[in-house]
């Protein structure tokens, strides 16, 4: 097609020397502050969040996915159905993105392929799994709280996670189970069938210490639930199986789940 009257040129503004001068230092300075642990001002392929938006939810993501690891490291079975509920200033409005970290962290400890946060929910209608969000009925005390569940053909498992001062991220609860754990490094989740036997935080101690695991804290929740209680024990590196075996045969231990955090 020919315009007599237009004169149609490529678009060449990013093509100045300055231009390109300064497109190299913004992308200079956007991966320095990525690898400093920031979030990155414009992602490619998620809601656009304002600073003032992203300061507000973003402690809550990296919460969200953990509740996902801890759930994962519970299931029995494929997961069937998983819920997510927030209670926090405006979190209901974000609800969409944190489930998505949430579904990330489920998703990413059982499939065979790279799971993020943008493409876990399409992973999870692909694996026919059900999903639903919304609002943190009970607060159970925390202004900031997030409540999760899964549900596999063994039956549904809860798990809660709340921030803390200063956005200090902790799982609070794990089926029912109060705790204040970090949520980082290996945990290794022991359910103990005989709760008042004594010496067993002993026996547990020289078990890692035997295989050089440094403890870096042990939590013994107050619930004793069918006679059941539990103990978290986060030690610094992974447990080979031979340790692990070592603890599952100890006498009471009824269930022994390892949870990998990153970090």
């Amino acid at each position: 097609m020919r315009l007599p009257n237009v004169v149609a040129t490529p678009h060449v503004a990013s093509s100045t020397e300055e231009a390109q001068a300064l497109v190299a230092r913004e992308a200079a300075e956007q991966v320095l502050e990525v690898l400093a642990g920031e979030r990155p001002r414009w992602p490619v392929n998620v809601p656009a969040l304002s600073r003032e938006e992203l300061d507000a939810v973003g402690p809550f993501l990296p919460l969200a996915e953990s509740l996902g690891i801890v759930q994962a490291a519970l299931l029995s079975g494929p997961p069937l159905r998983a819920a997510l509920y927030v209670r926090g200033d405006a979190l209901d409005q974000h609800l969409r993105i944190i489930s998505g970290h949430f579904l990330a962290g489920l998703l990413g400890r059982i499939a065979d392929e790279p799971v993020n946060y943008v493409n876990a929910p399409l992973i999870a209608a692909e694996r026919g799994l059900q999903t639903s969000r919304g609002a943190a009925a009970n607060s159970r005390g925390y202004s900031q709280l997030l409540q999760a569940s899964v549900a596999d053909e063994a039956g549904e498992t809860a798990a809660a996670g709340a921030l803390l001062d200063r956005d200090e991220a902790r799982i609070v609860d794990i089926a029912g189970f109060g705790l204040d754990l970090v949520p980082e490094r290996t945990v290794l989740l022991i359910w103990n069938a005989r709760p008042d036997l004594p010496g067993f935080v002993g026996t547990i101690g020289r078990i890692l210490g035997d295989a050089a695991l440094n403890i870096r804290g042990i939590q013994v929740a107050h619930e004793v639930i069918d006679g059941v209680g539990l103990m978290a024990v986060t030690v610094a590196a992974p447990a080979g199986r031979e340790v692990l075996g070592q603890i599952r045969d100890l006498p009471g231990v009824a269930r022994l789940e390892v949870v990998a955090f990153s970090g």
